[in-house]
């Protein structure tokens, strides 16, 4: 059981505060809400850990974020707390953290309150042994504006008369195959589907709940996991649905160090290890009030990625975030950012040998040592936020 307490400028530290034990996975970030005490005045250092209590109950933490409406802290940690259960790492299960930093508190500059413009691009590309089944790749992969699809990912982008965006990334799933079943036809078709759906009135469950009934009148078999995403500029609002294993995540740009942060990762929907929650027409789906939706504050230097397992199970965040600070922040070129993404991911997904997130999960559940990426489909939009320049026509 994670908990944390703080402590302010006079040393008077909180109550324990339990943040729980149910979403703390490797390569996460978990946001968490806690209530301070009224005048509790500038927080100076904080302690966090757990009980320790289970086996195998170690984890590497990487860093505590705070904020509030005044403040952002960062309290660096780069340490293992507790036993770890399979790679001979430990320390201690409760540690002090300090501050890298304090934030400014003086109001938002004039810049800050200014609309929000977006820019985005997609990238994507059949896993490679699909690759070798076809004649034309053109056939397996069609990269356009509002829609399209690699192998048995699928995606859309649409941008409402409100101004709204919307992106969605849905992954079929492969074992149709095995009766019979073109698997990425349920996936296009469900994007499809909720695209023509889209309503700004109405909350993305609502949404994917109305493009579900219609693939239901339909004939089309299969199954897939699904991610949305909706920006609203004005609001500086990112809302987001997630089913399966498809996943939505931000990173924030640190002046300070000078590299982007992950700042938000929606969390992976499960039934176990390598079967994903995911909306089909079989008997077994799952329904749409499985998926998790949340809601997130965004502001302008955001990157915004909606992706299908195909990246994120092959590259890790430190590996994104390296090309990030390089080619978005260093060279302004969110497309060629976005594209030698995917090749990355791609190149990963053949190395037999390489350290890759689902290496090291399937290490973990098939109690072995297990190396070398994920050969799988990769479909990856990025999206950047901006502040609104003097003429906007499209975020495409």
């Amino acid at each position: 059981m994670v908990s944390v307490r703080l402590c302010n400028h006079e040393g008077v530290w909180t109550e324990s505060f339990t943040l729980g034990n149910a979403d703390w996975r490797r390569n996460s970030i978990v946001p968490k809400t806690i209530n301070l005490p009224d005048n509790f005045g500038r927080v100076e250092k904080l302690e966090i850990g757990h009980n320790n209590e289970e086996i195998g109950a170690g984890w590497f933490l990487d860093k505590v974020m705070y904020e509030d409406d005044h403040l952002h802290l960062t309290f660096p940690c780069h340490h293992w707390l507790g036993d770890a259960d399979s790679i001979g790492e430990s320390g201690p299960s409760t540690v002090v953290l300090y501050p890298q930093r304090r934030a400014e508190t003086s109001p938002k500059p004039a810049r800050d309150l200014e609309e929000l413009c977006v820019r985005s691009c997609v990238a994507g590309t059949p896993a490679h042994f699909k690759l070798k089944e076809v004649e034309n790749v053109r056939d397996l992969c069609s990269l356009k504006k509002t829609f399209g699809f690699a192998g048995e990912d699928s995606y859309f982008r649409t941008v409402t008369k409100s101004g709204q965006v919307w992106v969605g990334v849905a992954d079929g799933v492969y074992e149709w195959r095995n009766k019979g079943v073109d698997p990425s036809l349920y996936s296009r078709g469900l994007m499809q589907k909720i695209q023509e759906s889209i309503d700004d009135s109405q909350s993305l469950e609502q949404i994917v709940e109305k493009g579900f009934e219609e693939m239901k009148k339909t004939d089309i078999q299969g199954s897939c996991t699904i991610s949305i995403a909706k920006i609203d500029l004005k609001k500086k609002r990112l809302d987001t649905y997630v089913l399966g294993d498809s996943l939505v995540m931000v990173w924030r740009w640190d002046e300070t160090d000078q590299t982007y942060h992950p700042y938000f990762e929606s969390n992976e929907l499960e039934h176990h290890f390598g079967c994903p929650k995911q909306l089909g027409s079989h008997k077994s789906s799952s329904t749409v009030d499985e998926g998790e939706m949340t809601v997130t504050k965004i502001r302008a230097g955001d990157v915004v990625l909606v992706a299908s397992d195909g990246l994120f199970d092959n590259l890790h965040g430190e590996e994104v975030t390296s090309l990030m600070t390089k080619m978005i922040h260093g060279e302004n070129n969110l497309d060629a950012f976005n594209r030698q993404l995917v090749l990355e991911a791609y190149e990963a997904s053949l190395d037999p040998v390489r350290d890759t997130p689902y290496s090291r999960c399937a290490s973990e559940n098939f109690d072995m040592i297990y190396s070398g990426g994920k050969q799988d489909d990769i479909c990856c939009i990025a999206l950047l936020l901006q502040h609104t320049p003097d003429s906007m026509t499209s975020p495409y």
